[in-house]
Order: C-alpha cells, then sequence, then structure tokens
C-alpha cells in the first residue's frame, strides 16, 4: 500500500512541476513589414566578458593540471 501512495505522489509531484513548461504560449506572429525588427540575429549580445573569463578559467585549469603532473613526476623520482 505505501508502495502506491509513493507512485502516486511521484506522479503528482512530477506533474505540478512539469506543468508550469505546458502552460507556455506558442511563438509570437511574424512582423508585417519583413524590414522591420530588432538588431542582428541572435541578439547584440557581447562575447567578450564570457569568452575572457572562459579562457581564463581554462588556463587556471591547465596551470594547475602541469602544477600536479610537474610534483607527481618529482615525487616519483625521488622515491624510485
Amino acid at each position: 500500500m505505501k508502495k502506491q501512495w509513493l507512485i502516486i505522489g511521484i506522479i503528482s509531484l512530477s506533474g505540478l512541476i512539469c506543468q508550469p513548461a505546458f502552460g507556455q504560449g506558442g511563438p509570437p506572429d511574424p512582423p508585417d513589414d519583413p524590414n522591420s525588427g530588432g538588431g542582428p540575429v541572435g541578439g547584440s549580445s557581447d562575447l567578450e566578458g564570457g569568452l575572457g573569463l572562459l579562457l581564463l578559467l581554462g588556463g587556471i585549469y591547465a596551470g594547475k593540471k602541469l602544477y600536479e603532473f610537474k610534483t607527481v613526476e618529482k615525487f616519483e623520482t625521488y622515491m624510485t
């Protein structure tokens, strides 16, 4: 009996969580004038900040891996 209530509870909870996704409207109608519209396709977001941050974090990660590799290599040569 407890297993049935658990299954009913899980199904009810998942229905409540997924309900906002099904309640959204469709896409907007296209404009009457095809030449009207916003900026370029994809928006006018600035990629400089995110790309710089990604490169910085990648460099830090690579430096960490290189440091770990060199310290393990020194430790192994010391032990042999």
